[in-house]
C-alpha cells in the first residue's frame, strides 16, 4: 500500500528541523557560504606553509559541511514530494555551489601530493592536524 507523508508516523519520518529549523535558515546558510566559497582560492600555491595548510583545511571543513547540510535538507525534502519544484531548485542551486567550489579548491589535492614522505608524517603526528591525519 502507499501512503500519503501525512499519513506516516512522524516518528517514521526525517526531522530535517535538526539540520535547518526552516528554510530561512537554509538561505543564510547557502548565502554565508557561498560569501565565503571564494575565501578558499586565496591558499593556492601557499600550502607548504602549515599555518596556511591549516587555515585552508579548516576552511575546505567548513564549506564541505555546510555544502552537505544544504543538499541533504533539499534533497530529502524534495524526495518527500517530488512534485515540489522549491526543493528542486535549491537542491540545484547547491550542486552547482559545489561545482564552484571544487574548482576552487582543485588545487589542494595537487599540492599535498607533492609534500614529501617525512612532512606528511610530521603532519599525522601534529597535534595541530589530529583531526586530517586520515587525509594525509
Amino acid at each position: 500500500m502507499i501512503y500519503d507523508r501525512n499519513q506516516v508516523d512522524s516518528k517514521y519520518q526525517w526531522k530535517l528541523s535538526d539540520i535547518f529549523a526552516n528554510e530561512e535558515e537554509w538561505e543564510e546558510c547557502f548565502f554565508a557560504t557561498e560569501e565565503r566559497l571564494p575565501k578558499i582560492a586565496q591558499y593556492a600555491d601557499r600550502l607548504s606553509d602549515e599555518d596556511t595548510l591549516f587555515e585552508c583545511l579548516s576552511l575546505q571543513s567548513e564549506l564541505s559541511s555546510n555544502m552537505g547540510k544544504l543538499y541533504a535538507y533539499a534533497r530529502m525534502h524534495l524526495d518527500e514530494n517530488t512534485a515540489n519544484g522549491n526543493y528542486q531548485a535549491m537542491a540545484t542551486r547547491v550542486e552547482m555551489l559545489d561545482v564552484r567550489y571544487s574548482s576552487l579548491a582543485s588545487y589542494i589535492n595537487p599540492e599535498i601530493s607533492e609534500f614529501s614522505t617525512e612532512k606528511l608524517k610530521s603532519l599525522i603526528e601534529s597535534k595541530r592536524f589530529s583531526d586530517y591525519d586520515v587525509y594525509f
